[in-house]
C-alpha cells in the first residue's frame, strides 16, 4: 500500500494537467510539485524534522498551496 506521500508524488509527477484554480489562475500540478520542493528544502535548512509543527497564516494563495503541500 502506498503512503500518502508516495501517492502525491506519483500523481504530481505523471500528470501536468491543472489541478487547482485560484483567483482565475490555473496552476498545473507540476508547478505545485516544484514549489513544494523548494519549501521542503527551506524547511530542512531550518532544521525542521518530521513531527515539528508549522503554523501557516497566509491567505488562500499559490505560496499557501506550496507550503501546505510541502508540509504534507
Amino acid at each position: 500500500m502506498l503512503s500518502l506521500k508516495d501517492r502525491i508524488e506519483n500523481r504530481f509527477r505523471k500528470k501536468p494537467e491543472p489541478v487547482f484554480v485560484l483567483n482565475d489562475i490555473t496552476l498545473p500540478s507540476a508547478s505545485i510539485w516544484t514549489g513544494a520542493r523548494y519549501w521542503v528544502l527551506f524547511f530542512r535548512e531550518l532544521g525542521l524534522e518530521a513531527g515539528d509543527r508549522i503554523l501557516i497564516a497566509l491567505d488562500e494563495s499559490i505560496p499557501f498551496l506550496f507550503i501546505l503541500t510541502a508540509c504534507i
